[in-house]
């Protein structure tokens, strides 16, 4: 029995690729015709074309091992057109890097050794625009929009950590990972407003949050904390209280910006409810403007409950609350912001 040795360059078919994914080359068609042009109308062989070519020539018994590594070699010279390199590189202040991955479709990074101030993470997509990322074992998976194919997170450190999960980027094992997006994985209602990958300088990644105040600067009161996913209200402060804080202005704005069209219908608002000592109030109204032209004024009490606003769907780049007036001479400030929709096709 020989050794199989196959191998798994990037940009390149190999045995770890489905059939019907090779059969799209030309080229790749040329090599399959081979040895399963005869089942290409078999019933069976619509379930076989789904899966890895590799899986399919192992429980074949017409295939012996030694065509087995020359139908791996010939597809290991076809070039994979369509297909994107997905990159993660960890780099330091003085931009040395200290660790990279690269793969197609999906890739992975762990890092053993803590972070140091002014560390990044430097994520490049060949291909596509959307993808998964897992930034760190305690913040939440986000599906980002990058629509110039690169993205840089900086490393939260001090006060701006304040804003996560306390043990987040802490540690000696840090895990990072990136995954492709398609249409597929796209094509359902969704909060399109939800990142928390969003830090206030963001560049080149979707959703983003802006806002024209800050209260004491404090990142656990800037508005990338509403669009995080955490909808626990009824405090103020660091995590798991992080917040859009606006102190008191009266000129406060908050802006959601998508990065592209999407199809929008419903915003749904949490405001903080932390009622110990009354320090919280709510906005009694405000408006939502949309980059469309149109807006709504809408009218809020004071809850801890989401706050739904439902209207016809209109295709939008960004939205924006703003005219807020509290009931009151306290603090009143945005826990959350929910915006459901589709993608535009």
């Amino acid at each position: 029995m020989m050794s199989l040795k196959y191998e798994f360059p990037i940009g390149y078919f190999t045995m770890n690729d489905r059939i019907e994914e090779i059969l799209k080359s030309d080229e790749g068609k040329v090599v399959l015709d081979v040895y399963f042009k005869n089942f290409y109308s078999h019933p069976r062989f619509q379930l076989l074309k789904r899966m890895p070519l590799g899986t399919v020539c192992k429980i074949s018994s017409l295939i012996p091992e030694d065509e087995r590594q020359k139908i791996s070699e010939r597809v290991n010279k076809i070039k994979k057109v369509d297909t994107g390199i997905l990159q993660i590189r960890l780099l330091n202040k003085d931009n040395k890097e200290l660790a990279n991955s690269e793969g197609e479709m999906a890739v992975s990074l762990t890092y053993e050794s803590e972070y140091a101030s002014g560390d990044r993470i430097e994520i490049t997509v060949d291909k596509a625009k959307f993808v998964e990322i897992k930034i760190d074992d305690f913040v939440p998976s986000a599906i980002a929009f990058l629509p110039k194919g690169k993205f840089v997170y900086t490393i939260p450190f001090g006060e701006d950590r304040w804003a996560y999960h306390f043990c987040a980027f802490e540690g000696f094992k840090h895990y990072i990972s990136v995954k492709e997006l398609n249409d597929s994985d796209l094509k359902f209602r969704r909060n399109l407003a939800l990142n928390p990958l969003d830090q206030r300088n963001s560049q080149n990644v979707y959703p983003h949050a802006w806002a024209n105040f800050v209260s004491l600067d404090a990142g656990y009161f800037e508005a990338k904390n509403a669009i995080d996913g955490v909808i626990i209200n009824d405090g103020h402060g660091p995590y798991p209280f992080q917040s859009w804080g606006s102190d008191k202005r009266d000129d406060a704005q908050f802006k959601l910006e998508f990065g592209r069209k999407v199809v929008v219908d419903e915003v749904v608002l949490y405001l903080r409810f932390d009622d110990i000592d009354n320090h919280d109030v709510n906005w009694e109204t405000g408006v939502l403007e949309f980059s469309d032209g149109s807006a709504l004024e809408i009218s809020m009490v004071y809850t801890p409950k989401g706050q739904s606003f439902r209207f016809e769907e209109k295709t939008v780049e960004w939205v924006r609350l703003h005219s807020l007036r509290r009931t009151s001479d306290e603090f009143a400030a945005l826990s959350q912001i929910e915006v459901y929709g589709y993608e535009r096709e």
